[in-house]
């Protein structure tokens, strides 16, 4: 959704240092964006949690800075710099072996460039809020504080690594691209690594199964039930019915976790070639599915699951059977959309959400997703994120691909 820039004149590159009165404690960060703007808005953000900050609107002084190792601890890097790209200057940093943590901004396609999926240490975001921007180079740089133990701040570090490393590969990174459906989702945790779930895997006869959940909490706990859970999914559904498959990940997830820990999940079982779908809730935000007639939810059932393992979850479960007709949209999303809050704890609301549902009900899934998340930047303002963020739309087109065109099956093996 940004702009495009290619026939503007290149912009002024605005340099400016502002430490923090602690002369930038937690760190120093360089911030490229050819938007004046944002980079004020950017540095005001890490300079309230600690960190110094020097700007630039020009890539190539981006590169040449970064190149001085130890000059800066991170680098937020906007992929739509004029003079040189930020994919370029990510290029740039790997072919010299120089790997500073660094937040990438810019268009869900963008991660997608060989220079930005080459580069190890980084945090792509595709929501360019100050908050959301500063907060995940928090968790990128180490804090500094006093060495009280420094076998266990390497022991912290290593399992933070190795938590949010396996959690990167688990979630779903980029949505199948298949004949005749329009698709597009959003992932973006609260803390390091987040307790949402989002994944798509194959089932027999060319169906999909569709998995978005949420644990209690969020933060390491959190993430190591979602991977649990997304083991349980994967290993069941291939040889269950959609309400049996529910019914043996509730026993299992309720075997093993902890009190006071549940998981609240959407599985639902799409047919693309026909538009069947099934759809069980477990204690998750009810599904929005737009038509021509507007949009409205899909009214909610079941109780999460870890909290019953027997009689009382089987009761309360309910399959429903829905049909996708050609135009019709599925939005799937977890509560960190309608409870966002903003500075005095109001929340978007689900009402926002069927608002935006609606406007959007003609346009693509990435035009969706991108309004969503931008009334959610709009209405929490000055307040930080306070819960994992996922949002999944599915939207089934006027026409049918090839028949040598690739299968969603194929896409997802």
């Amino acid at each position: 959704m940004s702009p495009d820039h290619s026939s503007n004149p290149p912009a002024t590159t605005k340099r400016w240092v502002r430490d923090t009165p602690g002369g930038g404690a937690q760190g120093m960060v360089l911030v490229a964006d050819a938007d004046a703007a944002r980079r004020s808005a950017y540095a005001k953000a890490l300079n309230d949690l600690g960190f110094g900050t020097h700007a630039t609107g020009s890539g190539r002084e981006a590169l040449e800075s970064l190149l001085h190792q130890g000059r800066f601890d991170a680098a937020v890097l906007d992929l739509d710099l004029q003079d040189q790209t930020g994919a370029q200057v990510l290029g740039g940093l790997t072919r010299r072996k120089v790997a500073i943590p660094a937040v990438v901004t810019g268009k869900a396609q963008q991660q997608f460039d060989p220079d930005v999926k080459g580069y190890a240490k980084k945090t792509f975001m595709q929501v360019r809020d100050p908050d959301l921007v500063a907060l995940a180079i928090r968790q990128l740089v180490p804090p500094r504080r006093p060495p009280v133990s420094r076998l266990e701040q390497d022991l912290s570090a290593e399992e933070r690594a190795r938590c949010r490393e396996i959690q990167e590969m688990l979630v779903v990174q980029q949505l199948p691209d298949f004949p005749g459906w329009d698709s597009a989702a959003l992932y973006q945790p609260c803390s390091s690594v987040g307790g949402d779930y989002l994944d798509i895997f194959p089932l027999a006869n060319g169906r999909v199964g569709i998995v978005v959940g949420d644990v209690s909490g969020h933060g390491y706990p959190g993430a190591m039930i979602m991977i649990m859970v997304r083991t349980a999914f994967r290993l069941i559904a291939p040889h269950h019915s959609t309400r049996d498959t529910v019914i043996e990940v509730n026993r299992f997830v309720t075997a093993d976790i902890r009190k006071k820990m549940f998981v609240s999940a959407v599985y639902a079982v799409l047919d693309p070639s026909t538009g069947s779908l099934e759809i069980v809730n477990c204690g998750q935000n009810p599904p929005v599915l737009s038509s021509s007639t507007g949009a409205h939810v899909i009214p909610a059932s079941g109780l999460a699951m870890g909290l019953n393992s027997g009689s009382i979850f089987e009761r309360e479960l309910r399959v429903q059977q829905l049909p996708i007709e050609i135009g019709d949209r599925l939005l799937l999303y977890t509560d960190g959309v309608p409870e966002a809050k903003n500075e005095t704890g109001e929340d978007l609301g689900e009402d926002a959400l069927l608002r935006i549902a609606g406007e959007q009900k003609d346009g693509g899934s990435q035009d969706l997703v991108d309004s969503i998340a931008e009334a959610i930047v709009e209405h929490r303002g000055a307040a930080l994120q306070s819960d994992d963020i996922t949002i999944v739309s599915f939207r089934r087109l006027a026409f049918i691909g090839s028949a040598d065109a690739p299968t969603l099956l194929e896409d997802l093996e």
